[in-house]
């Protein structure tokens, strides 16, 4: 009676198998990889294939059949991953595009069977409709990216016309601020609108300096990305301390360093530094704000809650920005 049992038992299990197997709404395969006399992956043979497989891949009756007699202009790199999973037996997950099939797959891999038999398990979905939605995303972000930095240079080319009347070093400030904008921006784009690295703005805004020696600007903190909101205001304010910096402080001067460093602070703030040194000594405390340092306290502390401190000692400038933390980070990706 007992080896009944387990041929019903036998059964039943190879029943359940096929009843998930064929359940699932992704694709799924198991694949024998064929390799050259130099273990080069050069196809594989569909071993079992799930009712989804057509549906996803548009490939018909492939049990048996090699990728290459339905695809020989399959590419290479999905004969290469399926090899190395064959042989190493290592999993992995991956997103890769099947041209000859028309289509985009989100890709885990594992090995399935015994090793000797070199075999792969695939289970796969079709991921063409987010990837046609991610390319019409990028080219509207271009497009909008190549209307607003035209807007830019329109807004500087009237300004420029419009306001030669007035004093130079005003409207050299105008267009300056216009500038370190048209930078955030270009950064924000590089992060498709949804995040900006702070170290990365620093170095754009403070670029015209640090090609006066690799010490002149120093910076420092850990990796922070910003949301877009905050690494305009914050591009604004970096932007007038680096001007009031060449004007007047440490960048004023030959041997004028600027240290600028950032880190998280207890209660989920973050805290930006911008330390001058080397520069002309400061020999009394201003007695009024100018419209820079107006700019940094308003747009800070308004739109972000930001606390700004900005001391003089007698070596140089020392302002510190502190914010909370979910005011001015991007969230993760």
């Amino acid at each position: 009676m007992r080896p009944a049992m387990d041929t019903v038992t036998a059964a039943d299990g190879d029943a359940r198998y096929r009843q998930l197997f064929n359940a699932i709404d992704q694709g799924f395969c198991v694949i024998e990889m064929i390799f050259d006399d130099q273990m080069s992956p050069i196809d594989y043979r569909f071993i079992e294939v799930n009712d989804a497989f057509a549906a996803q891949t548009g490939l018909v009756d492939a049990t048996s059949r090699t990728m290459r007699a339905h695809a020989p202009a399959h590419e290479q790199h999905w004969f290469d991953i399926y090899g190395e999973i064959a042989l190493t037996r290592q999993s992995k997950r991956f997103e890769a595009a099947a041209a000859a099939l028309g289509h985009d797959y989100e890709v885990y891999a594992f090995p399935f069977d015994a090793p000797g038999l070199r075999r792969v398990g695939v289970l796969f979905n079709d991921i063409a409709p987010r990837k046609q939605l991610e390319r019409m995303q990028k080219t509207l972000i271009a497009e909008l990216n190549h209307r607003v930095k035209n807007t830019l240079a329109v807004v500087q080319s009237v300004a420029t016309q419009s306001l030669h009347r007035v004093d130079r070093p005003a409207l050299d400030g105008f267009l300056g601020r216009l500038q370190a904008l048209a930078s955030a921006h270009d950064q924000l784009v590089q992060g498709h609108w949804l995040d900006a690295s702070i170290d990365v703005l620093i170095h754009a805004v403070t670029a015209p300096y640090q090609d006066e020696g690799p010490s002149r600007v120093q910076i420092n903190g850990p990796d922070l990305k910003l949301n877009p909101k905050a690494a305009q205001s914050l591009t604004l304010a970096l932007h007038e301390m680096a001007t009031n910096a060449a004007k007047y402080g440490a960048l004023s001067v030959p041997a004028g360093q600027v240290a600028v460093s950032w880190d998280y602070t207890g209660h989920d703030h973050i805290a930006l530094t911008w330390a001058e040194s080397g520069g002309p000594e400061i020999l009394q405390q201003p007695t009024r704000r100018g419209f820079g340092t107006r700019l940094i306290q308003d747009v800070l502390t308004h739109e972000f809650g930001a606390e700004i401190r900005i001391t003089y000692p007698q070596s140089g400038l020392i302002a510190t920005i502190t914010a909370p933390a979910g005011a001015i980070v991007a969230p993760v990706r």
